[in-house]
């Protein structure tokens, strides 16, 4: 089964665990008489907690680093058929998944596995890029097939993006990213499904 496959299933999970939109449900009434109710429709807010990501400091975390350029925080942005995945990794732990269609996990990083993974990942992403690259200056969407990640440091965020084809090809020099990134969604799955 490829990686874009086994995310399908767990972004389908994750939908059906954290279904976030409005439905209509047959409820009785006290003489037994049937009507249906609409369920107040959440509003989504996926594009609020993405942008939020991006502006959370390492006071805000209680973390401290070498120096400023060290990672403290990765987004990981994967464009799927019709949404959007965004995993927010950080150095203390914490960790969530938000979906464009509105679904999520938020707050992962209480369960102990979620957070060594998140951890892992941020600390993994120091490798990935030198003083010399430029701070982004949009955190723009990737599209179905791409996979853009962003790297918080006090010197601003820094981006790096890659297509699925390579990833799942093993020949992207994102793979160890790209993988740990999959290591903490799954956690986050595991421990939304209990």
């Amino acid at each position: 089964m490829s990686i874009r496959s086994k995310f399908r299933i767990i972004v389908a999970a994750l939908a059906n665990i954290l279904l976030l939109t409005s439905c209509k449900f047959k409820e009785k009434d006290e003489a037994g008489n049937k009507f249906e109710e609409t369920a107040k429709e959440i509003p989504n807010k996926f594009e609020a907690l993405r942008s939020q990501a991006f502006n959370v400091t390492t006071e805000d975390l209680g973390v401290t680093v070498k120096d400023s350029l060290e990672v403290y925080g990765v987004i990981m942005d994967w464009g799927l058929d019709d949404e959007t995945a965004t995993l927010v990794s950080y150095a203390s732990g914490d960790a969530s998944l938000y979906l464009s269609s509105g679904g999520g996990i938020i707050g992962g990083g209480i369960h102990e596995n979620v957070s060594m993974a998140a951890k892992e990942l941020a600390s993994d992403a120091d490798t990935y890029f030198s003083e010399s690259e430029t701070p982004a200056i949009k955190y723009t969407m990737p599209v179905k097939g791409e996979v853009f990640f962003y790297f918080l440091t006090q010197k601003g965020v820094f981006t790096k993006r890659d297509s699925m084809e390579n990833f799942e090809a093993g020949t992207s020099q994102l793979q160890s990213l790209f993988d740990n990134g999959n290591v903490v969604i799954s956690e986050l799955r595991a421990v939304s499904e209990k």
